[in-house]
């Protein structure tokens, strides 16, 4: 066998193989090109890196708004759960809440006057809701 492999190379391998010289030209256009390709690739990473730290800086501060919010809004459910337990102040009305929203979102330090403004009117709207119950159901 290892005869048959010996006499198959003598046939149909070449000894002789052509050394080709490569044009100076063809190098340079490779080299600048391949030099091209790899700075576009350093700053494409560049990029992503940057819009990596953009996005993970926008995320941290709209989990920090929610968190916020959903603070002023447990606030709120447990200032209409008192509202809704019937708590009565000495004079025999319905107890409002010590705080006002303005209050509470100074407390909060997140919200702005117009969405204050919005929480104060839903809080006057709910209010009247419960009130219009009370009666109803009296």
């Amino acid at each position: 066998m290892k005869a048959h492999v010996i006499e198959m190379k003598e046939t149909y391998a070449n000894t002789v193989t052509k050394t080709v010289e490569i044009d100076q030209d063809i190098l340079n256009e490779y080299l600048a090109q391949r030099k091209y390709l790899e700075k576009s690739v350093d700053m494409l990473k560049q990029n992503l890196n940057k819009d990596q730290v953009i996005h993970k800086q926008d995320n941290f501060r709209i989990m920090k708004e929610n968190v916020q919010l959903i603070k002023q809004i447990n606030i709120l459910r447990q200032e209409i759960k008192d509202i809704q337990s019937g708590v009565k102040s000495p004079d025999g009305k319905t107890k409002t809440p010590t705080k006002t929203v303005k209050e509470i979102g100074a407390a909060t330090n997140v919200l702005s006057d117009d969405i204050l403004l919005s929480l104060a009117e839903k809080k006057k709207i709910i209010g009247n809701y419960l009130l219009l119950k009370c009666c109803v159901n009296v």
